[in-house]
């Protein structure tokens, strides 16, 4: 029982991490609408716009060193004589790069739709 309250807790991070991150966008969008009605609102909304491209740009980043990653497994799994133990471990490997890949890659099209 004890050597899962580390798992607890992460999970717990992540769960209000997320929850941050969903009060952030809907203040954005909040923003994005009422930035025309108060001139005052222009330079958060500003400050909002640049916060996103930085994170966008980051995960861009992110994308093309997973990406790397993964193609270089790739090699490694095509040219190797890899024991068959090690061979199934690299691609699971690979697998999980792909996911994340995935979700870098949707949150960048959910930042460059803002």
């Amino acid at each position: 029982m004890i050597t899962n309250c580390p798992d607890i807790i992460n999970n717990k991070i992540i769960s209000e991490i997320n929850k941050r991150k969903l009060i952030l966008e809907e203040e954005y969008a909040n923003l994005r609408e009422k930035k025309t009605e108060n001139i005052f609102l222009e330079d958060v909304y500003n400050d909002y716009n640049n916060y996103y491209t930085i994170i966008k740009q980051e995960r861009y980043k992110q994308y093309l060193a997973l990406k790397k990653i993964s193609d270089y497994l790739d090699s490694l799994i095509d040219e190797s004589n890899i024991a068959k133990y090690k061979l199934e471990e690299l691609k699971n490997d690979k697998y999980k790069i792909l996911g994340k890949i995935e979700n870098i890659r949707s949150e960048i099209n959910k930042y460059t739709s803002k």
